[in-house]
């Protein structure tokens, strides 16, 4: 129940750390994309990638700007993989 950000401040890693295993245990389908993000985000991203056609990362965040962060990004591209939204 806690948020990426507090995860890595209570085990003094960094969030991009933490970002990293939550997108593995999505991959892996330990959590899904629910368990992390906000029905509200899910729901702005399910949008935005209703047109995703396997492009890179790189090319979704430019055309996200500033609506996304990568992370919200990969943790979907994640959950896309498993099926599992």
């Amino acid at each position: 129940g806690m948020s990426p950000e507090d995860i890595a401040r209570e085990r003094q890693l960094g969030e991009r750390t933490i970002y990293t295993h939550l997108e593995r245990l999505i991959q892996n389908e330990k959590l899904t994309i629910n368990d992390v993000l906000k029905k509200e985000r899910i729901y702005a991203l399910s949008d935005f990638f209703d047109e995703y056609d396997g492009e890179s990362l790189s090319e979704l965040k430019e055309k996200a700007g500033d609506d996304f962060t990568w992370e919200e990004l990969k943790l979907y591209r994640a959950s896309l993989m498993t099926n599992t939204i």
